[in-house]
């Protein structure tokens, strides 16, 4: 039999790290010790001035241990109602393995030397590296969709231009509201005020959703000026785009 048959929780197959350091819960411990947290944490206690915290054991509390049970990788190795959690070093797990004392201790702290802790040997902060590789996926992503984005709006920026039409129609409008069969110069100020107040300078430069939200601005300009013409009764109640 393999000697990590004998590994019952799923977790040892992604190591738990702590400030990149691997450790162990004493869930997972007792698993692989074919023993009982019990009787790991009674072992402790009776032996508890040969561990030293930060060599042999982090114990975790408070916002520390909210912490850590936040992050998602953490959320299937402590209980949510836990309010302290000891995670052991290599260190920790060998002393354990020391005062258990039992042949299948010793054969899984081996396994755990050699392919659980080896982790930290390589170098390899599973944490940082997942959020790495999230992070680059989720910039190339927004890198994608923010060209994509640029070409639609080039694209329709060109499409929902004004056509000739659309001018055309608002110069006829325009003539009309004014009573003149051609372009003028009453034609000319109520152009230039209405392109004065879009920020414009030419109908081109005006987007198909400005050009539909602007009739007001073209009537208003139109009153304006037909108010100041010298000798002439306007009407004080002349409706809108009347």
């Amino acid at each position: 039999m393999p000697r990590n048959a004998l590994c019952k929780k799923e977790e040892l197959n992604m190591p738990v790290l702590f400030k990149g350091e691997v450790v162990i819960t004493t869930e997972m411990l007792a698993s692989v010790y074919e023993t009982d947290t019990n009787n790991i944490q009674a072992n402790f206690a009776r032996n508890k001035d040969k561990f030293e915290e930060g060599k042999h054991y982090i114990l975790l509390q408070g916002a520390e241990l909210k912490e850590f049970k936040s992050q998602p990788t953490n959320s299937q190795v402590v209980k949510k109602n836990t309010s302290q959690l000891y995670l052991w070093t290599e260190r920790g797990a060998s002393r354990h393995c020391k005062i258990l004392d039992t042949d299948k201790a010793w054969e899984q702290f081996d396994y755990l030397e050699e392919t659980y802790f080896k982790v930290k040997e390589q170098g390899l902060d599973i944490h940082k590296t997942l959020a790495e590789f999230r992070g680059q996926i989720i910039g190339l992503v927004d890198e994608q969709i923010g060209n994509a984005i640029k070409q639609v709006e080039r694209k329709c920026s060109e499409y929902y231009k004004p056509s000739c039409a659309d001018k055309s129609s608002i110069s006829h409008y325009i003539k009309k509201r004014l009573g003149i069969a051609k372009a003028d110069e009453e034609y000319e100020l109520v152009k230039e005020r209405v392109l004065i107040r879009l920020g414009a300078r030419k109908w081109e430069d005006i987007d198909i959703e400005t050009l539909r939200n602007s009739m007001d601005i073209i009537d208003e300009s139109i009153r304006i000026l037909k108010m100041e013409r010298p000798y002439e009764q306007t009407s004080l109640f002349e409706k809108k785009g009347a």
